[in-house]
């Protein structure tokens, strides 16, 4: 009705108002605006060709509102012109948006993203934010599809009595299905990293099904497989899965960082250390909740690289009682020691202390359980033998 009561007025001398058109100017590339895919070279002459005839007709309606006050006539054309230059700067503008913005960025800046993005998420979190950071369109998937490092690190796993109600929240069927997911992701991070140094946490705690377990073992021989792209990485396993490290020990040339807690597994055989004493990049060694007997840290020692480690931090226990010491990357030769004397006494703080020089010692924290019966003695060694010449003030 609109167009008919348009062209049945008369036109107004020095503006003709049959000039404005009554309908809206549509899109060549609408698909672009229901996805934020990069336009193909087709899209964007289309595009390019879209803008310069909206230009133009924009060019139009701003001529023909100079030439009069066109809001005050009484064929209702003032609100129209208004509506349709509105709706020409929209759409000028959502086209030149399509040629510019997040979707045309040069592949190196998205990889920025990506690495910003995902070193900032949690561990936990870190395979959620890469799957949101893929759906933002084709050419972001395909960045990350071709890019080695993204999946370098591999999802977070950590598998207790609890997992399968934190993923599933069910039985036994979907203990298994929870697992066999992770399995999957795991396996397809192993594959798209390439060639790429790997980063994972891989925890294994007591109590999994039995029917379970050579899955488990079954994902860990995978990652024994690319072992010689091990670079950071912190385990947490049980001593079924021990006897199949046996198989890495020579073949571990990018190992940077070893984290490796014991809680659980009982006494921690010190062979399993000389499979990492030929790792020419490691420089970071976390030992966690190792059981040893008297005298055994020696042999551990002799197991690792010390000269090359710039941090190394063992916490052992034994019915003596406990020792957790290490070096930090300021000062190599610098020792820090904690010290936590049950029934060994004097004789224990002794053998804990003599393998380092005393010249090394730079922060020594001691507690005596038992003090009636140890104490009075470990107070006169410290007290009246032991010289500590480095020991920073406290």
């Amino acid at each position: 009705m609109l167009s008919l009561l348009f062209r049945s007025r008369p036109a107004a001398p020095m503006h003709s108002t049959t000039a404005i058109e009554p309908h809206h100017t549509a899109s060549p590339v609408p698909r672009l605006f229901q996805c934020n895919d990069v336009p193909t070279e087709e899209e964007r002459l289309a595009i390019l060709g879209c803008i310069e005839i909206v230009q133009a007709k924009l060019d139009n309606l701003k001529l023909l509102a100079v030439g009069g006050d066109i809001t005050s006539t009484h064929d209702g054309s003032g609100v129209l012109l208004e509506a349709l230059t509105e709706h020409h700067i929209k759409l000028l503008n959502a086209h030149r948006a399509l040629l510019h913005g997040f979707r045309n960025l040069p592949s190196e800046v998205v990889e920025v993203i990506f690495d910003d993005t995902l070193e900032i998420a949690s561990s936990n979190k870190r395979h959620l934010q890469l799957s949101t950071l893929m759906r933002v369109c084709a050419s972001w998937r395909l960045t990350a599809l071709h890019s080695p490092r993204v999946w370098s690190t591999l999802p977070e796993f950590v598998w207790d009595q609890d997992s399968s109600y934190r993923f599933l929240r069910g039985g036994q069927e979907s203990e298994r299905e929870a697992f066999l997911w992770l399995k999957r992701t795991a396996t397809l991070y192993l594959e798209r990293s390439g060639v790429y140094p790997l980063t994972f946490t891989f925890h294994v705690f007591s109590g999994i099904d039995d029917l379970l377990l050579p899955e488990f073992e079954s994902l860990f021989m995978a990652l024994v497989a690319h072992c010689r792209r091990w670079a950071n990485v912190d385990l947490h396993i049980i001593p079924a899965m021990l006897t199949k490290v046996s198989g890495i020990a020579g073949h571990l040339p990018l190992l940077r960082s070893l984290s490796l807690n014991m809680r659980g597994v009982g006494k921690l055989p010190t062979e399993v250390m000389s499979i990492f004493s030929s790792c020419p990049s490691l420089v970071h060694v976390t030992l966690q909740a190792c059981q040893l007997d008297i005298g055994e840290e020696s042999k551990l020692l002799e197991n690792l690289p010390w000269s090359q480690l710039k941090t190394f931090t063992i916490n052992y226990y034994s019915s003596l009682g406990g020792h957790t010491y290490g070096k930090n990357n300021m000062d190599i030769n610098a020792i820090t020691s904690i010290l936590y004397v049950g029934t060994g006494g004097r004789a224990y703080l002794e053998t804990q202390l003599s393998p380092f020089p005393p010249s090394r010692i730079t922060e020594l924290d001691i507690e005596i359980t038992g003090y009636a019966d140890t104490g009075p003695e470990c107070i006169r060694y410290i007290v009246e033998e032991l010289t500590l010449p480095s020991l920073s003030p406290t």
